[in-house]
């Protein structure tokens, strides 16, 4: 018997220059934990020059073995103040905010506008809904080098014949674990051979079929998410989304509520590891590195953008007022003080980025962990136009179709419907609360068939409660034992485990 990971959400890596690096390829690996930053790739072209700014209580949870564990350039003149506009944070429970300082960010606005100007594409500077100006990718990323497989081939076949435990242990009835207790995973024999007999421990070796998945699951409703953020004209999508999937598994873990957004993973920590928008670099910086909260580690932008490697080229210097240097964070005692709290403190420790096929995707692996409350981490190429919060709200909250594709961007994706004009998708953005619905919107299966190009199913280390496990919260070779309720192996006979596999 071995442990049952514990689960946030998986991901996916599609990718852009804010966000970005060509898929293919090997990836820079995290240097020193003494705060170097993971290599990355070399930047691409350098867009056109721009004046440089001047320098400036615990809950259990399941571990391994299935054992209880407890989750213990001068900066530009300012602009006017008429085009300058301010980003509010997240509200916090009691009063103030959360996600950046209480201070509100002052962006220059006409910087902004004459940044996006330079770009004709519907990626780089873009305000997606009023006021709201983020950095949408120009490229594409490149994979994790080190997150394993989602599934083994034989947990695979147990998704594809609808046979998985996808509802929590502890919400099973005493009849739907009786029919567990006879499941085998199909194609592989019985003892004696017969694909219906059952050796000592197997208890019988039907094909029942698990419960149907329902037809809407959305994580907001099931209090599975934390806050919604604003990642603001920084590059820093795969670090605010990989935020977010953390929160789902830090949740789910006991470690926080979806009430207690103090509590949430701090985008900037994660960040702070390498700086660079690229996903693959991202999973890679911080696989095994433990996350501190926001309480510890509060979100300010203009930080984020000092934390920005100097090879991400970022243009996010001159978005605020006063100006910012990229790469800078160094040279600022606060802010260096800051990371090194958080990194003494850390709180979510990421056990294992988990890879899902992509390209095209297998949509019952995708609905089989959404059912189960884990939050997927993913990336899709996007047309920032058919992103933008004008178009989501001519079409009822979902994302319309798009066929261009200038950017990449990093999100979670937290829930699916069905429609009687097919499967939408529940994307958890880093937009802030004005883009589309408080943060959220849904987009076609179509699409996400067509342009997701990395999925990742995020795990921490500290394991779920035992009520909530499923299969998917276990290794890729494992399944829930509905005798002991804990993670083990799949037997050798190809049965579930029930109280182990017998003699």
């Amino acid at each position: 018997m071995r442990k049952a990971w514990v689960s946030g959400a998986a991901v996916m890596v599609l990718a852009m220059t804010a966000c970005s690096v060509q898929i293919g390829g090997d990836v820079g690996n995290a240097r020193s934990p003494s705060r170097a930053r993971a290599a990355a790739p070399p930047p691409p072209p350098p867009p056109a020059p721009a004046p440089a700014p001047a320098p400036a209580p615990a809950a259990k949870g399941i571990g391994f073995g299935g054992k209880p564990r407890v989750a213990a350039p001068a900066p530009a003149a300012a602009a006017p103040v008429a085009a300058q506009q301010t980003r509010p944070g997240i509200p916090a429970a009691g009063g103030g905010t959360i996600g950046m300082t209480n201070t509100a960010v002052a962006l220059n606005i006409a910087k902004l506008q004459e940044l996006r100007a330079r770009n004709p594409k519907t990626c780089g500077m873009q305000e997606v809904a009023p006021g709201a100006w983020v950095r949408i990718d120009c490229q594409l990323y490149q994979p994790s080098s080190k997150a394993i497989a989602h599934f083994s081939p034989r947990k695979a076949l147990v998704v594809q014949k609808r046979q998985g435990l996808w509802k929590g242990f502890g919400k099973l009835s005493v009849s739907q674990k009786a029919g567990f207790m006879t499941k085998k995973v199909p194609g592989l024999p019985g003892r004696g051979g017969g694909l219906d007999k059952a050796g000592p421990g197997d208890r019988g070796g039907g094909d029942i079929v698990a419960e149907s998945f329902p037809g809407t699951v959305d994580h907001r409703t099931d209090g599975l998410e934390g806050p919604i953020r604003d990642q603001g004209p920084v590059g820093s999508c795969t670090a605010f989304s990989l935020a977010g999937a953390i929160d789902n598994g830090a949740i789910r873990a006991g470690k926080m509520t979806a009430q207690q957004p103090e509590l949430a993973a701090s985008p900037s920590h994660v960040w702070s590891a390498y700086g660079y928008p690229q996903m693959g670099v991202a999973a890679d910086a911080n696989v095994g590195r433990s996350i501190a909260p926001l309480s510890v580690f509060s979100q300010d932008n203009r930080e984020t953008c000092k934390l920005s490697s100097p090879m991400a080229m970022e243009e996010c210097g001159m978005a605020f007022t006063p100006a910012v240097m990229p790469g800078s964070w160094k040279s600022d005692p606060g802010l260096v003080a800051k990371v090194e709290k958080a990194d003494a403190t850390g709180g979510y420790k990421i056990a294992n980025f988990e890879r899902l096929e992509t390209q095209p995707p297998k949509v019952d692996e995708l609905v089989s962990i959404l059912a189960s409350g884990s939050d997927l981490w993913i990336a899709m190429k996007i047309d920032g136009l058919a992103w933008s919060n004008n178009q989501i709200r001519q079409n009822n909250g979902v994302i319309p179709n798009w066929t261009r594709q200038d950017g990449g961007h990093a999100i979670v994706m937290s829930g699916y419907r069905d429609t009687p004009s097919g499967r939408q998708y529940l994307i958890h953005n880093s937009w802030g609360l004005s883009w589309g619905d408080k943060g959220y919107a849904w987009v076609n299966e179509e699409m996400v068939v067509k342009y997701m190009h990395y999925a990742y199913r995020v795990k921490l280390s500290d394991g779920v409660k035992r009520e909530d496990l499923t299969d998917d919260d276990c290794a890729p070779d494992e399944l829930v034992d509905v005798g002991l309720g804990i993670c083990s192996l799949i037997c050798a006979t190809g049965f579930r485990p029930n109280n182990g596999c017998g003699g």
